[in-house]
């Protein structure tokens, strides 16, 4: 290992993490090495094949949702936002991590979510006037995003002391203001594009930021983001029932829910969004034992605030979950921990966008296409 690489990460030498793309449909799957200093990674490995994840029934294909509103879809945009993260905690979790002296060790993670998702905005042929960091942390977008692509950018976060610790812009100009992300509060048509990466797994009311992200986009607007979600730390969860049940007779839930892909795609359909599109980005991370794990979830401010958590757990019990931890997914040296990246783009509607034709217009049938396919 680079002596540059430990004088960074003097305590994560063990680690190792692989990148591996379940579905990517808006790019092509071109890869280039991660930049160390953004991960504590000592040995990174592409795998360039699509495949399915082990373990988890999750599709592996794009979902693409492209239909009007009916009426049982627009129920779901009332339905009282549901209270299942305590938010305040979370902005605490936010703050002590800006407070860290050694900051720059935990935020792998969210710099490989926006390094990703950062990719995607040359893809769209446009240029953004005016765009929204829904969410930003310490900027980590600004970072990644290119001037060529966004002319000006706004970042949000409801962290003030990530605000004030935040890392340089890529865009000459961007501003920051201390909003929260569940509470946005802009004029309507106001931006050309809202991104958000690794912050909206922690809201609450996903319909309703929805339905205001959609409000101050400008019609033609994108909607880009990515958050944790499907089976993100299952070798973790399944651990810790398993330790807690066999040594308190029980378990409560110490990680927090995440969304599933059909979920999030219903949600954007409700809140008017067109032409959405769905995928999946897998990383797993290694971690040397189970406690490095559980330590840099914690310091990152990634760590369960639901309000329906147990608060903790014994000790004998964390060591039986790092043994089952290590003989059920480990190597006898290290463990893995995936982390499902469920990325979005949706659009608001404008009359140039593509439409589908009425129903009834069609002049043949399937059937009598494939009739026709097996003749030739």
């Amino acid at each position: 290992m680079s002596s540059k690489l430990r004088r960074l990460y003097p305590s994560v030498h063990d680690y190792s993490l692989l990148r591996s793309v379940v579905c990517h449909p808006i790019k092509s799957l071109q890869y280039r090495p991660i930049r160390s200093a953004h991960s504590p990674s000592v040995l990174i490995s592409l795998s360039r094949t699509i495949r399915s994840p082990l373990r988890q029934p999750m599709a592996s294909r794009a979902v693409s949702l492209h239909r009007p509103i009916t009426e049982a879809r627009r129920r779901l945009s009332t339905v009282p936002a549901m209270n299942v993260f305590n938010r305040r905690a979370k902005q605490q979790h936010r703050d002590r991590l800006g407070r860290r002296r050694d900051v720059e060790q935990y935020e792998y993670l969210r710099h490989e979510l926006a390094e990703r998702l950062a990719d995607r905005v040359p893809d769209i042929l446009k240029k953004f006037n005016r765009a929204l960091d829904l969410g930003c942390g310490r900027g980590y977008l600004s970072t990644h995003l290119d001037a060529e692509d966004v002319a000006h950018l706004t970042q949000i976060d409801m962290s003030a002391v990530l605000l004030e610790n935040r890392l340089p812009s890529n865009i000459p100009h961007t501003e920051s203001i201390h909003m929260d992300e569940e509470h946005v509060n802009f004029e309507n048509d106001r931006f050309d594009l809202v991104i958000s990466s690794g912050s909206l797994h922690w809201v609450n009311d996903l319909p309703g930021v929805f339905r205001k992200v959609h409000d101050i986009l400008v019609p033609d607007g994108v909607f880009l983001g990515s958050l944790l979600g499907g089976h993100t730390l299952f070798e973790l969860r399944s651990s810790l029932q398993l330790a807690e049940t066999e040594v308190q007779g029980g378990f409560g839930p110490h990680v927090s829910p995440m969304i599933d892909m059909p979920d999030l795609g219903r949600l954007l359909g409700a809140a008017n969004f067109r032409m959405v599109t769905i995928d999946i980005d897998e990383i797993k991370i290694r971690y040397p034992s189970i406690n490095e794990l559980m330590h840099d979830l914690s310091a990152m401010a990634e760590g369960n605030c639901a309000w329906k958590s147990k608060p903790t757990l014994t000790r004998k019990t964390i060591e039986r979950a790092g043994e089952m931890y290590m003989s059920e997914y480990g190597d006898g040296a290290s463990v893995p921990a995936t982390f499902h990246a469920v990325n979005f783009i949706a659009w608001k509607p404008h009359p140039s966008q593509a439409q589908p034709r009425p129903r009834g217009s069609a002049r043949r049938s399937l059937k009598q296409l494939g009739v026709e396919e097996r003749s030739d």
